[in-house]
């Protein structure tokens, strides 16, 4: 018995599929492998408050690691709240805290515009697996096909949000959430080092290429007096979607612009505007087969 459910995430379509038993999951894996661990899993269950309590040391082992545990992008749903969430460095810990779990993901699939990973997650103890599709687009805005570096950065990306979307179905959100709000306080830290982290962060924007007009325009602030606790989350989370390839500087510099951010363009970067002429007063101009510049200035590397 299977359940197909289609939805929305991040940007991305993902399938997910409840299988029931869990045999119709595992494919190859030989089954009697699993059956000793379901067996080995009915005889030590978890305890979910061990569990909770080593999930929350470890994501709040120390500022810097709390940081990696909340993603944000600045595409909004449609209630218009922006998209925020756990990462996959959360669900690699919760994984790991919760036990009697078996997680895996992988490339299952690349054509001509998409790369497709494939996350399973099944609960030995409770009997249930669920396995999720995610779709990484590999060429730019023109159609062109990423290179092979770009692609397997993408596909990278791709597996890790896949493993990260089937750990969090598997285990109850309401225990993810209490994890993820403590590694969120200890961000923040000591309320004496807010304005040399909330510097510190918009340095690093800046020094990316995003302007601080840009960054309070996604931040939805008018200027540095108004970024507050709220904010300094965010900035964190846009760090953490930056370095693990949800998004880009360029899509991210498209937004504050008002612009397309390109989302389904993973990592696509922005197309320069044409340059006026330098003699406006000049009568000449170029044969109609001359032939136009070539690239415009694009690079296929974003993060170049």
């Amino acid at each position: 018995m299977s359940k197909d459910v289609i939805e929305e995430v991040d940007g991305e379509v993902v399938e997910s599929m409840e299988v029931f038993p869990i045999s119709g999951v595992v494919g190859q894996i030989d089954r009697a492998q699993i059956d000793i661990q379901i067996a080995t899993a009915k005889r030590y269950p978890r305890s979910i408050d061990k569990a909770m309590k080593e999930a929350i040391t470890l994501a709040t082992v120390d500022e810097e690691t709390a940081k990696g545990m909340n993603y944000l992008l600045p595409r909004k749903t449609q209630d218009g709240k922006k998209i925020q969430g756990p990462t996959a460095r959360l669900a690699e810990i919760m994984t790991y805290a919760w036990g009697n779990l078996r997680a895996e993901a992988d490339i299952v699939d690349i054509d001509g515009q998409f790369a497709t990973a494939m996350g399973t997650c099944f609960d030995l103890e409770r009997n249930i697996a669920i396995r999720v599709r995610v779709k990484r687009r590999i060429t730019d805005k023109e159609g062109r096909r990423y290179s092979d570096d770009m692609i397997q950065m993408t596909c990278n990306a791709g597996i890790s949000i896949a493993l990260r979307n089937a750990v969090f179905k598997v285990i109850p959100r309401a225990y993810v959430n209490r994890v993820y709000e403590k590694a969120k306080q200890t961000a923040l830290g000591e309320a004496a080092s807010f304005k040399s982290k909330r510097d510190g962060a918009i340095k690093w924007f800046e020094e990316q290429g995003l302007k601080k007009a840009q960054l309070f325009d996604l931040l939805g602030v008018r200027g540095i007096d108004d970024v507050g606790g709220d904010q300094l989350i965010e900035m964190f989370g846009l760090q953490t979607a930056i370095k693990d390839g949800d998004t880009t500087i360029a899509q991210l510099i498209n937004r504050s612009r008002g612009e397309s951010d390109g989302a389904a363009d993973l990592n696509a970067a922005p197309s320069p505007k044409p340059k006026e002429p330098e003699n406006k007063a000049s009568n000449q101009t170029a044969p109609k087969d001359a032939p136009k510049p070539a690239g415009g200035g694009k690079s296929d590397n974003a993060f170049a």
